[in-house]
């Protein structure tokens, strides 16, 4: 058609298209309409012939379809004008702008001789026209193809449905036929005589096993049956009159008719039995005596009840998560089922089609809830780094339609690669260490000024900085614990690190804003500048050592590298020798082959070993670089070395490749050398000198424990000697003193029992109901918790005085005489409360005039000047210049451990100040003794040895950490995971602790009711007194 120039030829192309067009939408439209008069007469014959009305409506149906069906033919017939045919193709060509059908029009007045406007510009018009219809394809103005395939389409439905009405009974098929000629309301031709009620019919389900239902008995029932498929259904009719035979008919919506006989059991007793296979009806059909037939009036539906498919919950893991090699994945789930479940399983995809893991089997167990255990070690296909997919499928017990599959929503697993995981951490660290970098020039670049706005900014901008960095540190030092790769002391040098730069930035930062924020006045007061750049000041020196110490991390990190490379060199190494030996010995098969695949791996080892120098060489310092050994290095040579062997090995000269291959070993073993050589040279090269400066600093530690207790003993010593002095110059001996006291105590608690036992009987007596009652329970609790407290207090009183604390024993009476007070008082209350005006107290009188006994020796002992013999004055003063000397000691250890934490990241930077507060509180002791002040240098001496305590706990565990906790490795070398060690193999675990389930432990009955009862009692008074006393030490 591209090559027809002639409009009117285009034109009849396009009429022919369109009349095949309309041809295939009519045979299209005629052959639905039969498909759906052959699919109506197919499922809803019989029901129409049963119910004319619904004939007519079908009928009606059939005509406006078929109205609608021949539609197209109108077109068909009707011929179109050529004007008409080109405005359709402009139409769907809007490039031609009118040009076709003016070409139509100038043709057609050309051909009767008439001339409009210029015949030029006519003829013109006209080829232009023709150049234009030229490119054009009439077959792209009517899809034709897509008409004929649903046409085919259509044919082909109408064949399937011929196929099976000719496949139908011949009921169906007389059906069909009758839909369409037989008359409209022409009583229908019966089977036999209609009855308004068949009987009375009883019914008897027996359910499925699998479901666990029992039997159902239905009497006078309407017969209607709802029930599981594959129950067994009895239906016994009571006729009434007496009865020949039954047929019970079954009709279902796909099934065939089926008639069942029914046993005739009496005159009037027919019974029949079906199992419920699908959903439909049934009627019965009796025949009497006399040989007539009855039927049915009406047909009886047959529900089957759905069995709802079972379900399962993944409780455990909620997300997708990633796991290192050989971590368990614990599994929690739930499952139910409406009947019964029959298996769990799991059923996971690697990436080579789905597989299946068992889990449980179960008998008729409806619900279940569990845990289970998943070692993935065992999945061969599962690969580090590629992603598998999992689900939990649970299947229920029907064994009549077949089990029914439930599954859980997806999760997603993905085995880290240790590699992989590895190299991103260090993507991480070196993200850090840049944002470091960009801080310390906001903090250098930012100036401190005066004016508030601007100061705040400054300060809001900085600490938000240091808060993502802090974001950071947290989340690369949580997973570097867990990676097996990552070097102990690498984890714990980063986190010291991180925790001197919090200390640094998030208080004091926090603290300075607020300050900021507080003035509304401007300018700032200059204090408050002065502050902020001393601030300023300290954390850009913070920065700076941090800075450095994460980049000494770094690089480190990149040196263990080059080293496992260059342990796989050493394996590599170890088999080439091995079949050097086997080529001597003239083992040529296969072992030429071999020796070039290692030649290969190591020529691979050789490149990434050069690709990390190469890398390092970015960041590392000059002197590393400078190194002899790295500088002897030329890795060339054994590329062209290893080219050599394998050209001789082609070749077939066994004896020089062997000389070759004995030069490469000794080459090979030269690089293993210097590459040792030179990370052990670098890596922390004063790693083993700050492990001797930490041993050193905590045999020194000892030594000034050691010295510290001895300086506590002899100032106790000198203590009990002045409380003996006291003594005696009240003319007695302290064990006198004592005895006097105790046995006053202990007629004080003998009275206070008595109370207690007098008192029982109003303080339990039930209390009236109402507001009363309230306040009398209310009265009560005080009453006891007074009386508690006083004979706890007399208990402690009693301990202190066994100790020679008689300062503190002193205390103890004042609070124990407070109790008793307090005592009478509340009594009085409860008694005035119950309406009863006796209240005898003379016990609780008696232990408080006992009680101002012992107050009022105690005052008097203390009262009492100290007196200090010549003797005893010398050895304070002795104490007074140890004591010094030995903060002066303590203080020369805290400089040196701080000049340690600036030089390296493994010291935690609150040693040096745990030991500048021991070396403190020295200082207080030695001002105690020189007043002198014998107890309060007591009390300072046991502070610094806890202290000090502290600070060896430190040093200990920093001892710990840098050897590896034991780990037989080099010093200063490192020590990654071994292969297939768990996370955390160097003490970092964060395994699940199992806890002791209820019926483990049971807690004695009488244990659990002290606790009980404890509980409504107020602290001892001791006790918050201690309490007191711990944070006043703390703050001071």
């Amino acid at each position: 058609m591209k090559d027809r120039r002639n409009i009117d030829e285009f034109l009849a192309a396009i009429a022919s298209r369109r009349r095949q067009g309309l041809l295939l939408a009519l045979l299209f439209r005629l052959s639905l309409w039969l498909l759906i008069q052959v699919t109506v007469g197919i499922l809803w014959g019989e029901a129409f012939l049963r119910h004319p009305w619904w004939r007519v409506v079908d009928l009606v149906g059939c005509a406006l379809l078929l109205l609608w069906a021949l539609r197209p033919s109108i077109a068909l017939f009707r011929r179109m004008a050529p004007e008409t045919l080109a405005l359709f193709v402009e139409r769907a060509c809007p490039q031609l702008e009118n040009r076709l059908i003016s070409a139509v029009e100038f043709s057609r007045r050309l051909q009767r001789g008439e001339f409009p406007y210029s015949p030029v510009l006519a003829v013109a018009t006209i080829q232009r026209a023709r150049r234009e219809i030229s490119t054009l394809d009439p077959d792209r103005f009517f899809d034709l193809r897509a008409g004929r395939r649903r046409l085919g389409v259509a044919l082909t439905l109408l064949g399937v449905g011929v196929v099976l009405l000719l496949l139908l009974p011949p009921a169906k098929r007389r059906a069909f036929l009758a839909l369409y000629h037989a008359p409209l309301f022409a009583p229908p031709t019966p089977e036999g005589k209609r009855l308004e009620t068949i009987g009375e019919i009883t019914l008897d389900l027996r359910f499925p096993r699998y479901s666990g239902l029992e039997d159902v008995h239905l009497a006078a029932t309407s017969g209607e049956i709802a029930a599981l498929k594959g129950t067994e259904a009895t239906v016994t009719l009571r006729t009434p009159f007496p009865v020949k035979r039954s047929i019970l008919i079954l009709r279902g919506d796909e099934e065939r008719e089926k008639r069942i006989p029914m046993t005739v059991t009496a005159s009037d007793l027919a019974q029949g039995r079906f199992t419920l296979l699908a959903p439909g009806s049934y009627t019965i059909q009796i025949e009497n005596e006399r040989g007539e037939i009855f039927e049915d009036p009406r047909a009886r539906t047959i529900e089957i009840l759905p069995d709802a498919p079972p379900s399962i919950e993944l409780l455990a893991p909620e997300h997708d998560l990633e796991l290192h090699d050989g971590e368990i994945l614990e599994i929690d789930y739930h499952a139910e089922d409406d009947f019964g479940l029959s298996r769990l399983r799991i059923v996971y995809d690697t990436g080579e089609g789905e597989k299946v893991e068992e889990i449980a089997a179960f008998g008729d167990q409806r619900e279940t809830r569990g845990r289970y255990t998943w070692d993935l070690g065992r999945i061969e296909t599962l690969e580090p780094g590629r992603p598998m997919t999992f689900q939990l499928e649970v299947e229920d017990n029907d064994v009549v339609s077949g089990p029914k599959k439930t599954r859980s929503a997806p999760r997603r697993v993905t085995i880290l690669d240790a590699a992989a995981h590895h190299e991103a951490l260090q993507a991480d660290l070196e993200t850090i260490f840049e944002g470091l970098l960009l801080l310390l020039a906001d903090e250098i670049e930012t100036p401190v000024t005066n004016e508030r706005s601007a100061l705040e900014r400054r300060q809001t901008g900085i600490l938000s900085t240091a808060e993502t960095l802090l974001v950071r540190f947290e989340r690369l030092l949580t997973a570097m614990r867990d990676d097996p790769l990552t070097d102990a002391a690498n984890y714990y040098a980063l986190e010291n690190v991180k925790a001197s730069f919090s200390e640094r930035f998030r208080e004091s930062r926090r603290y300075f804003l607020l300050d900021i924020m507080n003035r509304a006045d401007q300018p700032v007061p200059q204090e408050i500048v002065a502050r902020v750049e001393a601030q300023r000041t300290a954390e850009i020196e913070e920065l700076e050592h941090d800075i450095l110490f994460v980049l000494t991390i770094m690089e480190r990190e990149k040196l263990q590298n080059v080293a496992e490379t260059a342990d796989a060199l050493s394996d590599a190494q170890q088999r080439l020798s091995e079949l050097m030996s086997r080529l001597e010995e003239g083992e040529e098969r296969g072992v030429s082959d071999e020796i070039r695949r290692i030649l290969d791996d190591i020529g691979t080892m050789l490149a990434d070993i050069g690709h990390k120098l190469s890398e390092m060489s970015k960041t590392l310092p000059d002197e590393f670089l400078n190194e002899e050994a790295l500088h002897e290095i030329d890795l060339a040579d054994l590329q062209k070395t290893m080219a050599q062997i394998d050209d001789l090995l082609s070749e077939g000269k066994i004896e020089e490749a062997l000389r070759a291959l004995e030069n490469l070993q000794g080459k090979l073993s030269e690089l293993m050398s210097r590459l040792d050589e030179a990370a052990r040279s670098f890596a922390f090269d004063d790693f083993e000198a700050v492990f001797r400066e930490v041993e050193g600093s905590l045999s020194e530690i000892d030594e000034i424990i050691g010295s510290q207790r001895q300086l506590l003993e002899a100032a106790e010593k000198v203590e009990r000697q002045i409380e003996a002095k006291r003594l005696e110059h009240l003319g007695e001996s302290a064990e006198s003193f004592v005895k006097r006291q105790l046995e006053r105590v202990a007629r004080i608690r003998e009275h206070l029992e008595a109370t207690r036992s007098r008192f029982s009987e109003p303080l339990t007596r039930q209390a009236p109901p109402g507001l009363l009652g309230t306040v009398l329970e209310t009265l009560q609790e005080r009453v006891v918790t007074a009386l508690n407290g006083a004979e706890e207090e007399a208990a402690f009183l009693e301990d202190l005085l066994e100790a020679h604390a008689f300062d503190e024993s002193l205390g103890s009476a004042y609070r124990a005489r407070t109790h008793l007070l307090d005592l009478i008082e509340q009594l009085r209350s409860v008694l005035r409360a119950r309406g009863e005006r006796s209240l005898d107290v003379s016990e609780i009188r008696s232990a408080q005039g006992l009680l101002d006994r012992i107050i009022h020796d105690l005052e008097r002992l203390l009262q009492s000047p100290p007196q200090l013999g010549e003797e005893a004055a010398g050895e304070v003063g002795r104490q007074s210049t140890g004591e010094e000397r030995l903060a002066e000691r303590t203080r020369r250890l805290g400089r040196r451990l701080r000049k340690l934490t600036e030089t390296s990241p493994f010291v935690p930077r609150n040693l040096p100040e745990q030991v500048g507060e021991a070396a403190d509180e020295m200082a207080r002791a030695t001002g105690n003794l020189q007043r002198p002040d014998v107890k309060g240098a007591i009390r300072d001496e046991r502070e610094a040895i806890s202290r000090l305590g502290q600070a060896r706990a430190s040093l200990e565990q920093l001892k710990d950490q840098m050897s590896g906790a034991g780990n037989d490795a080099p010093l200063g070398w490192g020590r990654r995971s071994p292969p297939g060690a768990p996370p955390g193999w160097w003490g970092m675990d964060d395994h699940k602790v199992e806890i002791p389930s209820e019926e483990q432990y049971r807690v004695p009955k009488n244990f659990r009711e002290d606790i009980l009862e404890a509980m409504k009692r107020d602290a001892p008074e001791r006790y918050r007194r201690l309490i007191e006393e711990y944070y006043e030490n703390l703050v001071r």
